[in-house]
């Protein structure tokens, strides 16, 4: 999901069209769509010349650093005429707001303008549907303090959302569109990824005093720690995330 592309799409982020070196750049990056390169992988001659590549990963490496120079780039971003954006390698979406005092070129005005501006994408990125399907893809957005808490609470994104069950994300290489949809298809020979992550997880715990055939429905990662600490006789600190899972001992133990 190309989160940038929608915000272009929504006036909220303006990209710089004032160089000729630009102007190739965009003609350059409109035509390495990622179908246009799948489509030359997929060719018999293709194919038989990645066949006799001793180093798939090496050659892919040299393929992202030629496509990543011809897409536009944060550089290329006008951020006096831009309010939001989304960065970072991630498989939930996440849009930062271009925040005055905050940001080096911010101009969005902390307080009313912020939350109102936070308030409209929320309303909006709800309505964010595949054109494919006409199916809404966000399941819910957060926002930071939702999430967050503690002194670094301000560097994370202003807004959260996983989109799909996680089954729609974006990250680094889908920072800006190579074509005019919001979305598109992943292809096996520009992402090389067979899965990502989802928000369960699974818990294994064995040893001493360990009740045996019990599952734990409500765990969360930030128990793992205090439950180690528990486990290994060492007090748990007071401003730690998490609790120690007392359900997985046997009665009787400490």
């Amino acid at each position: 999901v190309y989160i940038n592309h929608w915000l272009m799409k929504k006036n909220l982020l303006k990209l710089r069209e004032t160089s000729k070196r630009y102007s190739l750049k965009r003609y350059i990056f409109r035509q390495l769509t990622r179908k246009n390169v799948v489509d030359i992988f997929l060719k018999k001659t293709t194919l038989e010349i990645l066949s006799k590549i001793k180093s798939p990963a090496f050659f892919r490496s040299k393929y992202y650093k030629m496509l990543n120079g011809s897409r536009p780039t944060f550089s290329d971003v006008d951020w006096t005429q831009t309010k939001a954006y989304s960065a970072g390698g991630t498989q939930v979406g996440q849009i930062f707001i271009n925040l005055r005092g905050r940001e080096p070129a911010g101009i969005v005005k902390p307080g009313k303008e912020y939350e109102e501006l936070r308030n409209f994408l929320v309303r909006e990125l709800l309505e964010l549907r595949d054109p494919e399907n006409n199916e809404k893809i966000v399941d819910k957005v957060f926002k930071r303090e939702e999430i967050y808490q503690g002194p670094y609470t301000d560097q994370a994104a202003d807004l959260i959302f996983p989109m799909k069950g996680m089954t729609y994300y974006t990250h680094e290489r889908a920072q800006f569109s190579p074509n005019p949809n919001k979305l598109t298809e992943p292809a096996f020979y520009v992402n090389m990824d067979s899965a990502t992550h989802r928000m369960n997880g699974i818990l294994v715990v064995t040893g001493p005093y360990i009740k045996k055939d019990t599952v734990i429905d409500d765990a969360k990662i930030t128990d793992i720690a205090p439950t180690i600490l528990h486990i290994m006789n060492v007090p748990v600190p007071k401003d730690m995330d998490g609790r120690v899972l007392k359900e997985i001992f046997e009665l009787g133990s400490d």
